[in-house]
């Protein structure tokens, strides 16, 4: 049993992990002076939840990111169900994986007067550094009662066919096996990051505990691809995922002699929403000059979060001229768009910069080009498109 606990809990960590890799790319660094923050690349992950929340809420299963020995981002409550940030870990929790720089599974490991089954895997900066770790525990209590769960219908049919024939039972337990198979195959891919990876049909209609744990592998699937591929805030693509669907945009478009529009834009002067009426009057005009954006483009392309309050729009099987058209009639309806939040209203502008291209230039040749015009249009005064 211990050997499958194991292998479970060190598929979630590495799940955890590649769920942080992805969705904050860059370095683990500690920053401020009277009151300190853990970012990752350019986001502060101090006091940001929703990975490890989501996790525990799909999983049942208990998620830390420790900044060396301390409790950074953690899912642990205290008795007053405030979360236990900044107590530090276990000294033979230390030795074994801060220290020997390794992956460690511990079968027995007390938090708060419970018993827990626990995995933890050291976090490497660029540079091979070992900056903490994550970790993942699951109470031994709740462990037992699913294995005594799945194991004991089992076990009971399983006893029913040896008794009716041996040939029934050989033939039920190698669809059993086949079936354990294709839920294990389905989890090594999430895994090692293969979110679009399918699990059979067959698996997810059976009306058994098998059924429901492949069902439940669809659901943590789901789940990991919305945190990894869309934006918290704004529920449009991510940068990540912007850049992917351009790169295959951009190889479809060689292949077929196709022309497309990279747009980049950015909304003017956006500080001083942030400065005069909060952040969170900024982030209610992120989320509606996103959704805005989102359903103008529609089928025509894809609409991305490229970082604070900049975005990628790109257009594919069209021409220079006409996206021109289409994005000054964005431009029209980002004007007339009024955004209210606790009593304040504001109208918003933004300034848009136009790349053609055609498949022959790189990723970065056709952003960049687009990024140049979008600084000519702030030149030239911003509320604007520039080509």
């Amino acid at each position: 049993m211990q050997g499958e606990v194991k292998s479970g809990l060190k598929n979630l960590a590495l799940s955890v992990k590649y769920a942080y890799d992805i969705a904050y790319p860059g370095d683990y660094v500690l920053v401020g002076t009277e009151e300190l923050y853990l970012k990752k690349g350019d986001a502060i992950i101090s006091g940001d939840y929703q990975i490890v929340d989501k996790i525990k809420e799909e999983t049942g299963v208990e998620v830390t990111l420790f900044y060396y020995d301390a409790r950074i981002v953690t899912t642990l409550m205290d008795e007053q169900g405030e979360r236990q940030i900044g107590s530090g870990a276990h000294a033979l929790i230390i030795k074994n994986v801060l220290e020997a720089e390794s992956e460690h599974f511990f079968s027995s490991v007390m938090i708060q007067g419970v018993e827990y089954f626990a995995y933890y895997t050291p976090l490497f900066n660029s540079d091979g550094s070992i900056v903490g770790m994550i970790g993942v525990a699951k109470t031994v209590e709740n462990v037992e009662k699913v294995v005594y769960k799945a194991i004991l219908p089992i076990l009971i049919f399983a006893a029913i066919s040896m008794i009716l024939t041996a040939f029934i039972s050989i033939r039920f337990t190698d669809r059993l096996v086949k079936i354990i198979k294709k839920i294990k195959e389905f989890l090594g891919q999430i895994a090692v990051g293969n979110l679009n990876g399918q699990l059979n049909e067959k698996v997810l209609d059976r009306q058994d505990e098998l059924g429901e744990m492949g069902r439940f592998t669809i659901h943590l699937q789901k789940s990991l691809r919305e945190l990894i591929e869309y934006d918290a805030l704004t529920g449009i693509f991510n940068r990540r995922s912007g850049e992917m669907k351009l790169k295959l945009l951009m190889e479809k478009a060689e292949k077929n002699a196709d022309t497309f529009c990279v747009v980049l834009g950015d909304i003017d002067f956006f500080k001083k929403f942030n400065d005069v009426y909060g952040h969170e009057f900024g982030d209610e005009v992120l989320r509606q000059v996103s959704q805005l954006l989102k359903k103008t483009i529609g089928k025509k392309g894809f609409v991305a979060r490229w970082g604070g309050e900049e975005f990628l729009i790109v257009m594919d099987r069209i021409q220079l001229i006409t996206c021109e058209q289409e994005i000054w009639e964005l431009l029209e309806r980002i004007r007339e768009l009024e955004v209210s939040y606790g009593g304040e209203s504001m109208h918003v502008t933004m300034t848009f910069g136009i790349h053609e291209g055609n498949g022959s230039q790189s990723v970065h040749e056709v952003l960049k080009a687009a990024d140049e015009k979008l600084y000519e249009g702030k030149l030239n005064g911003r509320n604007r498109v520039e080509r």
